[in-house]
């Protein structure tokens, strides 16, 4: 799939930093009834609509980023953090830069936020401006990022919505809050679940119907031409005010940080309003996009390359295509902790022994009863991530038991291979393997490598 090529998006709406201090919480304050944060270290990604505007440029776009940024250290640091892309910026000198300060122990758990928003709005002339860019057909598409913290106001709304339609410039509005009717007349408008039952409560409409037919109604009292609706598990479902319906479920993902997602989700489904693919394939790809996010902390962008990674990381068994069962099936485990040409060596081997290779990798929880509390380095859906983007990997299901013998018996595997440190009467499934007609695999080890003598050496 290709991405938007070029294409001249304007996102407009409110710019935030987001910054990141992540250390270790393992005591109590003697001061206060508070955990202490040590061995800290500081990290910032753009936020809000600067983190649209990343990942529209992310996806081949030229983007313009419109807002309010603050003349301050902050909006210092999100300048620097926009830097990696080619997002031009015309923004409006604020007192100060709309920050969220959250706190981190370990690897995403989030102890504390600290907001220091600034609620302001964008001049008329600076409105005016935007207007006039818009009506000299600079834009192919306009993205509506609201956060609620004042730039999109419903006179910016309203005036950007109607000038697009006179232009013929599709518009995609991220809602927010009342008044909704605001986003009256955007060719789409995209909520979560609580947002858009809102939105039917201020309109006086029927919010506790399925959520296609509530849509279409939405879609249809808003004068827009898609209505869409994110819910969590339950995916995205988007409706026309004529008989239009498109479901698509949430990709599998193990869910460490929520934050963002919906921003990649708007990007993805803009890819839509551009005409680079159908509104059924944007959906897919946004599902795919935000469970790549979910999986990992913090804000930022997620790349079409990855969406073809993550595909290849399963919940369960159950979900391997039919497809697999026509070839021969290879099977191989481990913890995968920090990848090195060892491991690579043996997936590599592991693959030439059949037709498609499916890993076996442990969880967290798994890997720190084997290894001990200090492990794994790397959290699973970095682990699972990185054996994704190898090309000898076809599939990766992760097991939280100690051994894969349960996961071994789900998929049955033609070959089952292991490295040269065990012996086919110490692998753990080989007499289930064998009993199917099967055959067990013991690849040499290459000498050298070790993930826990790499852990010694750096900590030494």
């Amino acid at each position: 799939m290709r991405g938007f090529d070029g294409t001249r998006i304007l996102v407009v709406g409110d710019i935030m930093l987001d910054l990141y201090t992540r250390g270790t919480a393992d005591r109590v304050s003697p001061e206060a009834p508070c955990v202490v944060l040590s061995h800290s270290e500081e990290f910032c990604r753009p936020g809000g609509a600067a983190n649209v505007a990343a990942q529209l440029d992310a996806l081949g776009a030229s983007v313009c980023l419109c807002g309010l940024l603050g003349d301050d250290s902050y909006g210092s640091m999100l300048r620097h953090s926009l830097a990696d892309y080619s997002v031009e910026l015309l923004t409006v000198p604020a007192s100060y830069t709309t920050t969220k300060h959250r706190f981190i122990s370990g690897t995403h758990h989030q102890l504390l936020r600290i907001d220091r928003d600034l609620h302001a709005n964008l001049s008329i002339s600076y409105l005016n401006d935007i207007i006039r860019r818009i009506s000299g057909g600079e834009f192919h598409l306009v993205v509506l990022s609201d956060y609620g913290k004042g730039v999109l106001t419903p006179d910016a709304c309203s005036s950007i919505i109607n000038q697009c339609k006179r232009s013929r410039i599709p518009v995609i509005a991220d809602i927010k809050g009342a008044p909704f009717t605001k986003y009256r007349g955007a060719t789409m408008i995209k909520g979560n679940q609580t947002e858009i039952t809102s939105l039917c409560r201020h309109l006086g409409l029927d919010s506790t119907s399925a959520a296609s037919e509530m849509l279409h109604t939405v879609a249809g009292a808003m004068d827009c031409g898609y209505a869409a609706m994110t819910a969590g598990a339950d995916g995205i479902t988007i409706a026309s005010a004529d008989d239009t319906v498109i479901s698509c479920k949430a990709a599998p993902a193990q869910i460490y940080d929520v934050t963002g997602a919906g921003d990649v989700v708007l990007a993805y489904l803009a890819l839509a309003l551009a005409d680079v693919c159908s509104l059924s394939e944007a959906a897919a790809m946004a599902m795919k996009a935000a469970a790549v996010k979910i999986s990992r902390v913090g804000t930022g962008i997620v790349r079409m390359n990855e969406i073809d990674r993550s595909a290849k990381i399963l919940d369960s068994a159950l979900l391997l295509p039919a497809s697999v069962r026509k070839g021969i099936t290879v099977f191989t485990n481990g913890c995968f902790d920090i990848l090195h040409p060892g491991h690579i060596d043996l997936l590599e081997q592991a693959r030439a022994q059949g037709d498609v290779l499916i890993v076996g990798i442990n969880t967290d929880e798994s890997v720190r009863r084997l290894k001990g509390p200090s492990r794994p380095v790397n959290a699973l859906a970095q682990r699972a991530g990185v054996l994704a983007a190898l090309q000898c990997v076809d599939y990766i299901i992760p097991f939280a038991d100690d051994t894969p013998l349960s996961l071994i018996g789900q998929i049955s595997p033609d070959v089952l291979v292991k490295g040269g440190d065990y012996t086919p009467d110490t692998v753990v499934g080989a007499d289930c393997v064998t009993a199917r007609g099967g055959k067990v695999v013991i690849v040499p080890l290459l000498p050298g490598y070790s993930s826990t003598r790499i852990i010694q050496s750096c900590r030494l």
